[in-house]
Parts: structure tokens; sequence; C-alpha cells
């Protein structure tokens, strides 16, 4: 479990140099337009388990609202392409925890941006695929996330230079920061339950196979009815024209064994086989 966590602290690295992000307060290490780092903050609200959730949002496939995926959970957490650790952590935990279960296909992975400013579909996109194919990355509108967020009890703002950041815009070199939960919702889009980030993939596969189950077995083919009992019964009489079954006796002679015109089988009177000429009367 350690080496996972390792492996997931050098990609939260990785990210973090690649993006040019920084903790808030590392003036001149965030690249135009890259939001850097802020503190991990409380959530807003308790989540309230069987709140309804409802959103309006859209991936690199189009709009997607709680309708999309029917029958299925939702695994959501919330975040953005640039953060160097909660995030890749979240996420790597997500791709570890699909391979996992005992039943992922009733379960899709969704990781929403908090940063729609840098986050297009395309590139939230991207980002999520690096750790599981499964995973969608949803973005849209500030006001449509910031209604998913107060649904959820989650928080997230933005700062600049220490200040409170309301509108971020491109190219402005803001901080970002957010809570970290893990949020599961049921097939009826309503919260099922709240996970701390930090569990581990493990105790998150153990909680979900727990809800998720076993995947259904496909029912077998019956046997006919009155096949079955035809067969319980003995009953293998062979169809019209059929070849009588092994054991079975013949229906009738065969035809190469018929007798003759004029002639009888000696061997219902006890002399075998041979044929006797029966001699017509005068």
């Amino acid at each position: 479990m350690l080496k996972r966590w390792a492996v997931a602290a050098s990609i939260g690295l990785l990210v973090a140099a690649g993006n040019g992000v920084a903790q808030e307060g590392d003036k001149g290490a965030v690249q135009a337009g890259q939001p850097g780092a802020g503190p991990v903050v409380e959530p807003a609200g308790q989540p309230e388990v069987g709140r309804a959730i409802h959103f309006d949002l859209e991936s690199v496939k189009g709009k997607v609202t709680q309708d999309a995926f029917p029958g299925k959970y939702l695994l959501l957490a919330i975040g953005y392409s640039s953060c160097p650790d909660i995030c890749p952590t979240t996420l790597f935990e997500f791709g570890e925890v699909m391979q996992a279960l005992k039943n992922p296909d009733a379960i899709v992975p969704v990781f929403v941006t908090i940063d729609p400013v840098n986050d297009s579909a395309e590139r939230l996109d991207q980002y999520v695929r690096f750790f599981d194919e499964r995973i969608v990355g949803l973005t849209g509108s500030m006001k449509n996330i910031r209604a998913l967020s107060d649904i959820l009890g989650a928080t997230f703002g933005y700062r600049l230079d220490g200040k409170k950041l309301e509108n971020p815009e491109p190219g402005v070199p803001y901080s970002v920061y957010h809570s970290a939960l893990i949020y599961l919702i049921g097939p009826d889009r309503k919260l099922a339950d709240v996970y701390d980030y930090q569990m581990g993939p493990e105790g998150l596969t153990q909680e979900l196979d727990r809800v998720l189950g076993e995947p259904a077995k496909a029912p077998g083919k019956k046997p006919d009815a009155d096949k079955a009992g035809a067969e319980k019964a003995g009953n293998h009489a062979p169809a019209e024209g059929a070849a009588p079954a092994k054991g079975d006796a013949p229906a009738k002679a065969d035809e190469a064994s018929a007798v003759p015109a004029g002639e009888t089988s000696a061997s219902a009177s006890g002399l075998g086989s041979a044929r006797v000429r029966v001699q017509p009367s005068v």
C-alpha cells in the first residue's frame, strides 16, 4: 500500500512540474494561465446522504446530466487538471479501484473540474484518461459547477496575491483551493455515501464491493418441459421416417428379411431361420 501511495505522490509531482503550478504564496512559480494549488479546505457543509443530485455539465462527447448512465452508480470527485497532489492521488485511486472491483460495470467514475477557465472538455478528458480510460471528465459553466458543489456540500474557490478571487480569468496566475471528498451517487441519483480520499484503494474497493455486489449471471436456458417429461418417462420413440434408436425394437421387419409371397418363416415353428416353400393346393 505504501508503494501505491508513493506512485500517486510521484504522479502529483510530475503533474505539478509539467504545469508549472505552485503552492499559494510561491510567487513567480506559476506560469501564465495556470492556477496554483491552494490549501485543502473543509467542506462547506455536511454532505446530506439521501439528497437528490442534479447537474448539467458536459464531457468531450457533449452534454451530461444526472440522467446519463442509467442504472449505474457514480463515483464522483471534484478537482482540476493542474492540481499537484490531491487530484492525481484521487484519480490514481479511482483507477486502482476500477481494476479491483468485482462488478466494475455497475459504476462510472466521474471527475468534475472546478477550474472551467482552464479545463476544457478536451483537456480534462486527456487528463483523466491517463489514470483510467473509464473515468469521465466533466466541465461546464461556473454557475452549474457551483450548483453541484452546493448540493454536495463541497467547497472550492480562488485566490490571487492572498486575496479571494471571485471570477478567475485566463492568463491570471491564481491559486485554487477545494475540499477533498469522494461521493457515491446511487442509480436513483441520490447521494448514497461519502468517503475520505485518504482511505486508499483497498478500503474504497471493499466499501464499493459491499454496495455493488457480484455481477449478475446470465440465466441458463431451461429445457423444454414436454421434452424433459418425455425423456423422464422413457419415451424414446423415433419420429416417423427416422431410424430406430439403439436398443429399441423395430416397428416392422426390415425389407431384406421380409418373407416373399408364398413362403413362410420357420422361425415361428421353432425351425430356425430357414424358409419353407409352401406348395399351393391343386
